[in-house]
């Protein structure tokens, strides 16, 4: 299906790097060995793998069902005249974008500015890199990332596996508001200030969060841990975290379905270079946590990695780059297994690979390999895969990185399952030893004994979509 973002000489999110990361798996030693299973969605026909009555189309159906509510929630907590329904949201916000997309920045925000020279003012839609050519397909694919998003939530709650979404377009630059406040002050984040824009970078909503904030209204999550590797700092999330993190009470609880107090804390992680999309202000590297009060519902953990500079223009090694990273790596995972969050969603960009040369503020030749991003991923811990471990593809624009940092993901994911597996043996071990079922006899007896106890006792039914032990892992490619 056309899809209408990107489709310029100036884009970087075309739509063929998500084909170059759906060929790396299909083609993928995991794959071919059944430890990845690869599905295809259909979100327009509701299908999955071709398929419109199977237990796993019932899912999409459900997921889509779910994000028409989440969405619009979102965007009354930003502001309470957004509309109710997902469609108007997108249509209002899309379609705001799509009038100006054209006018110069300045036409829009009410401001004047002499060129210095003899370049032309830029365009909103190159002010926030959001190149557009077809409203219908841009509404097509947001909805569709956010469906798939929500339904790899869903799928990884249920069978305990990590889910990874390739799809465009990208979100972590975009917040759920439905307005674009392109004339909107700069916001401060503990890394520095972040432009207003509710949009941008390729991004219109930031799907990943949706997913989380899904998780949370539905009991599957009630910690959070986002964590963002790409060569551009997410700040559409981090102004999401912050802003659900300070609304008033009645606001968050229309948010969380009337549980405000079901997100208990929230992990913030991010490693990218000092570019897009920072205002003019200066940008730090911060490991702190903002404490819960009576302003804050929650406590907020944050990494933020700031990279060396002299990236841009090469005139550093990429050792002094690895060792910044390997830093920040190191105390993000520590961090994660003290946090113990109960959902994992991962912002999963390959713009920050070595061999990355579409981005203007990472120079070619430096940055991370696909062996980097496969020790992230493996070195978590496994306890994460009791709740939602849920990536979604952001930054990537050349084959080789896109390729190569996909392969390392791949990798990573099954050494974690591995490592999950064991973890669970483990535990069914010492679960059948003879001391662990005397007592599970004497609590039998008791149980047989206490009539008011057996009271209202139903067996839980949980759905299983049949999975095998070796197809441990599910990677699925967005078809809208």
């Amino acid at each position: 299906m056309y899809h209408g973002v990107g489709c310029t000489d100036s884009s970087l999110d075309v739509k063929a790097r998500v084909a170059w990361a759906w060929r790396a798996v299909r083609n993928s030693p995991e794959v071919k060995r059944g430890v990845i299973l690869p599905l295809s969605l259909n979100v327009t026909e509701c299908s999955v793998n071709g398929s419109k009555t199977s237990k796993m189309a019932k899912l999409l159906s459900h997921s889509a069902a779910a994000a028409g509510q989440v969405l619009p929630a979102l965007a009354q907590s930003w502001n309470s005249d957004a509309p109710s329904t997902l469609r108007k949201n997108m249509s209002l916000k899309l379609g705001s974008f799509y009038k100006v997309k054209r006018k110069s920045m300045d036409s829009v925000i009410g401001t004047e500015t002499i060129p210095d020279s003899d370049d032309e003012i830029p365009t909103v839609e190159e002010c926030c890199a959001l190149p557009m050519t077809s409203l219908d397909g841009a509404k097509r694919a947001a909805q569709a990332m956010l469906v798939a998003s929500v339904f790899a939530a869903e799928l990884s709650a249920k069978e305990h596996v990590p889910v990874l979404v390739l799809g465009r377009p990208p979100g972590h630059h975009a917040t759920c508001a439905h307005t674009l406040d392109l004339d909107a002050p700069s916001v401060n984040s503990p890394g520095g200030a972040l432009t207003g824009h509710n949009l941008g970078g390729g991004c219109f909503y930031p799907s990943c969060w949706l997913a989380a904030v899904h998780c949370l209204r539905e009991g599957l999550s009630q910690r959070l841990a986002y964590i963002d590797v790409d060569a551009h700092k997410p700040d559409g999330v981090w102004k999401e975290v912050d802003h659900l993190c300070t609304l008033n009470n009645a606001r968050r609880t229309a948010v969380l379905k009337g549980r405000p107090d079901s997100c208990e804390g929230v992990l913030f992680g991010s490693v990218h270079v000092d570019g897009y999309p920072k205002p003019h202000a200066s940008w730090q590297s911060v490991s702190s946590a903002i404490p819960k009060s009576h302003r804050r519902a929650f406590e907020i953990r944050v990494h933020e990695e700031l990279l060396p500079p002299g990236i841009a223009t090469g005139c550093i090694k990429n050792d002094v780059v690895l060792d910044a990273y390997q830093h920040w790596r190191i105390d993000v995972t520590k961090d994660i297994r003290d946090f113990k969050p109960s959902g994992l969603f991962v912002g999963l960009g390959f713009d920050l690979h070595k061999l990355e040369k579409q981005i203007g503020d990472k120079e070619v030749g430096i940055g991370l390999e696909g062996k980097h991003y496969r020790k992230l991923i493996q070195d978590l811990p496994s306890s994460v895969l009791r709740g939602p471990v849920v990536l979604t593809l952001e930054g990537g624009y050349t084959k080789a990185g896109v390729v190569d940092g996909m392969l390392g993901v791949l990798s990573g994911l099954e050494r974690l399952s591995i490592k999950a597996s064991k973890r669970q043996d483990k535990k069914r071990k010492q679960l059948s030893t003879p001391r662990m079922h005397k007592i599970r006899l004497r609590m039998a007896e008791k149980l047989k004994s206490s009539p008011s106890k057996r009271k209202g006792i139903t067996p839980k039914r949980t759905k299983k979509y049949h999975v095998s032990p070796r197809q441990s892992l599910l990677t699925k490619r967005l078809s809208h």
